[in-house]
C-alpha cells in the first residue's frame, strides 16, 4: 500500500463489494460510493443491484454475477484512491474527540439502562392495540364473506409472516413503552400512524414494509402498449419483504432515528435501540417544549414590563400636563387681576365711566373668577391631577405635549370653565 493508495487485485475488490454494501465500503476506504462504483465500472466489477441486501437480509434467494476474467493481463490490480481520507499531522491519541450532543448522550444511557431485549416468537395474549387491530381485521372479514364478491377479497393481511413480525415487534414495543410510564395510541388501521405519549410529549413512528423504487425505461412501443406515449420512463415499487422502524420527531443527527432490517441483523435485534430512540426522542421533545415555554414566559414579561413602563411614562407625563396647566391658570389668573386693576385706573381716572353699583358687582364676579382658577387661592398649587381631560387626549394622540395646543388659547379657559365642572 502506497500513501494515499490501496492496491487491491480485481477478485479482492469483487469479494469485498459483495460481501459489504458499497456505501459502507465506500466509507471503509475513505471515498464516495458513487467514486467507488466507478472504480468498479471501469474494471468490469459487477455491483449490487438496488435492493439486494434488502432481499436477502429478508431470506430471498438473491442472485450473484461471476466475475469474468479480462483478457489484458496488464490490469491485476485496481488502484483506489484514497483523497478524501487526509492523513493528519496530530497524532491519534492528540486528536480531540467529537463531542456527543446531550441527545447522544440520554440515548447512550438509555440503552444502557434498557439493556437487551428479546421479541417473542410467538405473539400470546396480544396487546390492546394489536388485539383491537386483530378483531377489526375478523369483523371485516366476515363482512366481505357475507357480501357478493367477498370470496375474492376475504384475505387475511395479518396472518402473513411479515405482518406478524410487525406485530410481534410492536406488541414488545408497546409493552416496554408502558412499563416505562408512557401511553401508547395508534389510528384504527394497522398500518396507520402509531405514536407514544410522555406527559405533554409525543413521539410519533413509522413501520412499513420496505419498498424498493427504480426508474425503468421505456421503449416507444412499451409506453404505447401500457396508453403512456410519450414517456420514456416509468418508476416501479418493489416489496422487498424487509421491515423498516422510524422515529419521525426530531432528534440530533449523532442520535439513530430510524432502524431496518440488514444481513444477519434482523429488526428483532434492534429493539432495545428502538425503544432508547423513543425515549430519547420524548426527551428532546421535553427539552424542546420546556425552552418554547420559558421564551413564551419570557416574552410575556417582557411585555408586561413594557406595559408597567408605559404607563409610569403615562403617568409622569399626566403630571407634567398637570403642571402645565396649573401654571397656565396661575398666570390666566394674574391677566384678570392686571385686568381688574386696569379697570378700576380707568374709572379713577374718568376714562371710565360705570355705575357704582355695577362696577362692584363686576369686581367681584372677576376677582372671583381669577382667585377660583389661581392654584395659589384654591389651595391646588400643589396638585397633580388634570384640571382638563381633553389636554389628556390630546396627549394620547401625540407622542409630546405642547402647552400651545390648548393653554395659549383664551378660550380654552373660557369654553371648558373646568372649575365649574362637578
Amino acid at each position: 500500500m502506497t500513501k494515499g493508495t490501496l492496491r487491491l487485485t480485481r477478485r479482492e475488490l469483487y469479494d469485498r463489494v459483495w460481501k459489504t454494501p458499497v456505501d459502507q465500503l465506500a466509507k471503509e476506504l475513505g471515498m464516495s460510493g458513487r467514486g467507488l462504483a466507478k472504480v468498479c465500472e471501469r474494471h468490469g466489477i459487477p455491483v449490487p443491484p438496488r435492493g439486494y441486501w434488502a432481499r436477502k437480509s429478508a431470506g430471498q434467494r438473491v442472485k450473484r454475477p461471476s466475475l469474468l476474467d479480462i483478457a489484458d493481463p496488464r490490469y491485476p490490480e485496481v488502484p483506489v484512491n484514497l483523497r478524501l481520507r487526509k492523513p493528519s499531522d496530530t497524532p491519534v491519541e492528540e486528536q480531540t474527540p467529537i463531542t456527543p450532543s446531550p441527545g447522544r448522550e440520554l440515548f447512550d444511557r438509555l440503552l444502557e439502562e434498557i439493556g437487551p431485549l428479546k421479541v417473542p416468537r410467538q405473539l400470546r395474549n396480544p396487546h390492546r392495540i394489536i388485539r383491537d387491530w386483530l378483531n377489526e381485521e375478523q369483523i371485516e372479514l366476515e363482512r366481505t364473506r357475507d357480501s357478493l364478491y367477498g370470496r375474492r377479497k376475504s384475505k387475511s393481511v395479518l396472518a402473513t409472516p411479515l405482518a406478524r413480525r410487525r406485530l410481534r415487534i410492536l406488541d414488545t414495543l408497546f409493552r416496554e413503552l408502558e412499563r416505562r410510564g408512557f401511553k401508547v395510541q395508534a389510528e384504527r388501521s394497522h398500518w396507520a400512524g402509531v405514536w407514544a405519549l410522555h406527559g405533554h410529549d409525543r413521539v410519533d413512528m413509522n413501520f412499513y414494509e420496505r419498498v424498493l423504487s427504480q426508474r425503468q425505461r421505456l421503449s416507444p412501443e412499451e409506453a404505447a402498449k401500457m396508453g403512456l406515449a410519450g414517456r420514456k420512463w416509468i418508476e416501479t415499487r418493489e416489496a422487498t419483504g424487509a421491515l423498516d422502524f422510524s422515529v419521525k420527531s426530531w432528534l440530533p443527527k449523532d442520535v439513530p432515528s430510524s432502524w431496518g432490517d440488514e444481513e444477519g441483523k434482523p429488526l428483532e435485534t434492534k429493539i432495545a435501540e428502538m425503544l432508547a430512540g423513543i425515549m430519547a426522542a420524548a426527551g428532546q421533545e421535553a427539552a424542546r417544549r420546556e425552552q418554547r415555554e420559558e421564551e413564551e414566559r419570557q416574552r410575556y414579561r417582557e411585555a408586561e414590563e413594557q406595559r408597567r413602563l408605559e404607563a409610569e411614562y403615562r403617568a409622569e407625563r399626566l403630571k407634567e400636563v398637570a403642571l402645565q396647566q396649573r401654571a397656565a391658570a396661575w398666570r390666566l389668573a394674574g391677566d384678570l387681576r392686571s385686568y381688574v386693576a386696569a379697570i378700576l385706573s380707568a374709572v379713577a381716572d374718568g376714562g371710565l365711566q360705570a355705575n357704582e353699583e355695577d362696577l362692584e358687582r363686576w369686581l367681584t364676579w372677576a376677582r372671583g373668577h381669577a382667585d377660583a382658577i389661581d392654584p395659589l387661592s384654591s389651595g391646588d398649587a400643589l396638585g397633580t391631577e388634570l384640571l382638563c381631560e381633553e389636554d389628556a387626549v390630546q396627549h394620547d394622540s401625540h407622542t409630546h405635549f405642547s402647552p400651545t395646543n390648548t393653554l395659549a388659547d383664551p378660550g380654552w379657559f373660557w369654553g371648558h370653565r373646568w372649575w365649574l365642572k362637578g
